[in-house]
């Protein structure tokens, strides 16, 4: 399949075959630093932020197990990225931590966390086709995160219309894996424990097994 190497504008055309481009692993070769910089210099202080404030919860702990980004592993919590809370205008500190709800108090029953990267065609399509979920998603308690690999995040928000789902930057590129990654990555979480119920590469427009894992945490 054709893979693109990251790149810091958007562009209009779509790859034909689905998968997005690709981030290089180590070091990320296709970002550039100046956007990468911006990304992390605009980040507001005064804490994290949570991604949904209703209800208490007795998540004192993060989950303890076998840390890493990929599927069977509990999502690592030493990732930080930089994100627009849903309706917000300044980039906040996060991290996995955020979104842990492991009694469901907070109403998070699935989390879905998408890497992805202006110059690649799925991730557009994938972007565009988001807001058309919204009313499902926040009904059935998923929780969308999508961080950009080039620092764009601002001008995806915008341009794609997504201020009601946590969009930002992953400076430190904490989604990727050794050796080259098709974008969009798609993270699908089980917020009960953390666990990457599955890691996947493209789109497809099915949201089937997110939806299941939601409906399976009671939403």
């Amino acid at each position: 399949e054709d893979e693109d190497i990251v790149e810091a504008e958007i562009i209009e055309d779509e790859d034909e075959d689905g998968s997005g481009g690709a981030a290089a692993g180590a070091g990320a070769s296709g970002v550039t630093a100046s956007v990468a910089q911006a990304a992390t210099t605009s980040v507001s202080g005064g804490g994290t932020t949570a991604a949904t404030t209703s209800g208490a919860t007795s998540c004192t702990e993060y989950t303890s197990g076998s840390y890493g980004i990929t599927a069977g592993k509990v999502l690592d919590p030493s990732l930080s990225w930089s994100v627009f809370p849903p309706g917000g205008n300044q980039l906040v500190p996060m991290s996995p931590a955020d979104f842990y709800d492991c009694d469901g108090a907070r109403g998070i029953h699935a989390l879905l966390i998408i890497g992805g990267s202006s110059s690649c065609g799925a991730c557009q399509a994938e972007a565009n086709a988001l807001p058309s979920h919204h009313a499902s998603f926040t009904a059935k308690g998923i929780v969308v995160v999508y961080l950009m690999l080039d620092g764009s995040a601002s001008q995806w928000r915008d341009y794609f219309d997504l201020d009601q789902i946590h969009v930002g930057n992953d400076p430190n590129y904490g989604l990727l894996v050794p050796g080259s990654n098709g974008t969009p990555i798609n993270l699908i979480v089980d917020p009960r424990d953390m666990s990457i119920v599955a890691r996947t590469n493209g789109f497809s427009n099915d949201f089937s097994q997110l939806e299941a894992l939601a409906t399976q945490n009671g939403g």
